[in-house]
């Protein structure tokens, strides 16, 4: 068994989706992620399984069963992520699959269409590592926005990229607010504009 976890989840992890680069760098795709919410949802064992990788450090932060995807800096699964998401899921084995009965994932595969009725200029703020939904697709996504925007491209940063560069994400977000307020011809920019970060990654 992958880890000694259940058997379900084992199977669940090795499905046909599942494209594996490297043990520290897994691309799931979205119905492989569904897949997984599911059997989470049904099966007291795999969320009793989800519990005791969120309790094992190690565990907790591969990439393959635990929150390795979410952070380029691993020291970010400790502390107040550690506290708000994953010590809930270790006190509560049942906890997990109350919230992830309510997860509806389908709405995701509307995003063109819905893309290409905004008329406003859509801003992304992207980790360039993120596995979960990889920077190939923002740029794929992008091409879809009838107003253009900025794709800001953290280096390094995964899917939490909000909570690995916080800093960054608000001055971007404040020269975005400020070009809105400066008026619509300010604030519009051109289809395609990527910038990467001047971090450190």
């Amino acid at each position: 068994m992958l880890w000694g976890i259940s058997r379900e989840l084992e199977t669940c992890l090795a499905g046909p989706n599942v494209k594996l680069v490297h043990a520290r760098d897994v691309r799931v795709e979205l119905d492989h992620v569904r897949r997984g919410l599911k059997l989470v949802c049904r099966s007291r064992s795999a969320s009793r399984a989800l519990s005791a990788i969120a309790a094992n450090r190690a565990l907790r932060r591969s990439a393959l069963v635990g929150f390795g995807g979410c952070f380029g800096d691993l020291q970010l699964l400790d502390g107040e992520f550690f506290e708000t998401s994953v010590a809930p899921l270790i006190r509560d084995a049942e906890g997990p699959r109350s919230i992830l009965a309510h997860v509806d994932l389908t709405w995701t595969d509307h995003l063109n269409d819905v893309h290409s009725r905004i008329e406003a200029p859509i801003h992304l703020f992207w980790g360039e590592q993120d596995p979960f939904f990889p920077l190939s697709g923002a740029r794929e996504m992008a091409k879809s926005f009838k107003q253009g925007g900025e794709l800001r491209v953290i280096p390094g940063a995964k899917l939490y990229v909000h909570e690995e560069a916080p800093t960054e994400l608000a001055a971007f977000s404040l020269a975005m607010l400020d070009r809105a307020a400066a008026g619509a011809n300010a604030y519009a920019a051109p289809l395609g504009i990527e910038r990467a970060s001047n971090l450190q990654s």
